[in-house]
C-alpha cells in the first residue's frame, strides 16, 4: 500500500494498492498524525480509497483508528471511491454505519466543507 497526505480543508489521504496493514498502516497513522498535528483541532479528513483493490481486517483496523484519531482532534473522518468489494466489507462488518461514505473525493469534501 502506498499513501499521499494533502493538507488542506479537509486534509485528503489518499490511499493506493492493497490496504492489509502492517508497516504500511503504521507509517500511515503516522502521517495522519502528522498532518492533524499541523493543522487547527477539528480538522476533516477524506480517506480517498479509489486506488484500493483490497482490504483486510487490519486494513479496516487502520480506518478506524484513524477515525478514532480524528475524532480525538475534534474531526471528522470520510470515505471515498470504495469500490464494490470494500464497500461490501464494509457493510458486513457493519462500519457502514460507523464511517460517512461518499462515491467521489470531490463529494466528500464538499459534504465536510458544508458541515
Amino acid at each position: 500500500m502506498t499513501f499521499d497526505v494533502e493538507q488542506g480543508t479537509p486534509i485528503v489521504c489518499t490511499l493506493e494498492g492493497s490496504a492489509l496493514g502492517g508497516p504500511e498502516g503504521m507509517a500511515f497513522s503516522g502521517a495522519l498524525g502528522t498532518a492533524l498535528d499541523a493543522v487547527q483541532k477539528g480538522a476533516d479528513v477524506v480517506v480517498d480509497l479509489s486506488g484500493v483493490d483490497i482490504m483486510n481486517s487490519s486494513g479496516l483496523g487502520m480506518l478506524v483508528a484513524a477515525s478514532r484519531t480524528v475524532g480525538a482532534a475534534g474531526g471528522t473522518l470520510a470515505l471515498a471511491g470504495a469500490n464494490e468489494t470494500l464497500q461490501k466489507l464494509l457493510k458486513m462488518t457493519r462500519l457502514d454505519t460507523v464511517f460517512a461514505q461518499h462515491s467521489t473525493r470531490q463529494e466528500a469534501i464538499e459534504s465536510l466543507r458544508s458541515r
